[in-house]
């Protein structure tokens, strides 16, 4: 009987990858089986992920498609990866990253080609480059962060040295409307004003009642004082997937993670090998390598601005 049972599903996966690639076929029907073939071995479904991300198929299909790529986490993603990256759209670009930062050497990998600028780095959010630019352990680790400093620049752990260097922004008069693009620059992933940004992080609709000394503070030092409710957690899977947000809701069997583009993260405890709290602010330092001290004048004109 199991035999039976693995010779259908075997040629259901199977009609998948012919399903998937016909143009003629309703899109949902495409994007089911699309899925379907992350369960065949990598050596069948590669050829047909590398079609699949052509621009001439649709968003859905392609979507689908890293979806599938994602349920075995092999390497051998990436380069299929970056000889399509010129056809993939923001969205579907943004879901070919997550998959990227999920092993060390993909990630490396990505960081190379972002040196060579094949890749522009400005794809990599502020939340991330933290992340990346801290110090590692590991030939392969090592080397993504050496990468990672070359491209975005190290973060000084000094805080009050960077609040000096940061201090002549409070001088200066801003522009609220260059501020507001500053804000959906380096906060935008984790705060929400106005309608825009998402509510991961705090709740910072009083900001306009803080002083302008204090709101400086709070974005170059945000581990001054950080309250339980916003301490960053990395959690990593028994297949070697990182991955680091706020713990939203725990039970005895799974563990939510809020992340910094507003996406929740739903993982069993069979999944996890490790969880751990960096004792750190979900808010990442080195806000300052995005920021001049004239956008910094502009952020600060923009939330006190708020109401």
């Amino acid at each position: 009987p199991l035999r039976e049972s693995a010779g259908r599903a075997r040629k259901i996966l199977e009609s998948a990858a012919r399903l998937a690639t016909d143009s003629g076929a309703p899109v949902p029907a495409r994007v089911a089986a699309a899925r379907l073939l992350g369960y065949l071995p990598f050596d069948r479904a590669g050829e047909v992920y590398e079609k699949l991300l052509g621009n001439r198929h649709p968003i859905e299909v392609q979507s689908a498609t890293i979806e599938a790529m994602s349920t075995r986490n092999n390497p051998r993603s990436a380069p299929i990866l970056f000889e399509r990256w010129s056809e993939l759209g923001p969205s579907v670009r943004q879901e070919a990253l997550n998959l990227l930062y999920r092993r060390t050497d993909t990630t490396t990998a990505l960081l190379r080609q972002m040196k060579d600028g094949k890749i522009n780095k400005a794809l990599v959010d502020l939340e991330r480059r933290w992340q990346l630019t801290r110090k590692r352990t590991g030939a392969a680790r090592v080397e993504s962060y050496r990468l990672a400093v070359e491209l975005f620049g190290e973060t000084s752990p000094d805080r009050r040295e960077v609040l000096k260097k940061y201090k002549p922004a409070l001088g200066l008069t801003g522009d609220p409307s260059a501020g507001r693009e500053a804000f959906k620059k380096v906060c935008i992933t984790c705060h929400r004003i106005g309608g825009e940004g998402f509510e991961v992080g705090p709740d910072i609709t009083d900001v306009h009642s803080k002083s302008r000394e204090t709101l400086l503070s709070d974005i170059l030092d945000p581990n001054r004082a950080v309250d339980p409710r916003w301490i960053n957690y990395a959690l990593v899977t028994v297949d070697g997937r990182v991955t680091n947000g706020l713990i939203l809701r725990e039970t005895s069997e799974v563990v939510v993670l809020g992340r910094g583009d507003g996406e929740e993260e739903v993982l069993t405890r069979a999944e996890i090998r490790e969880l751990r709290s960096s004792g750190l602010s979900l808010m990442p330092e080195g806000v300052e390598n995005d920021l001049s001290l004239e956008d910094m004048a502009d952020l600060l004109a923009f939330l006190k601005q708020q109401e």
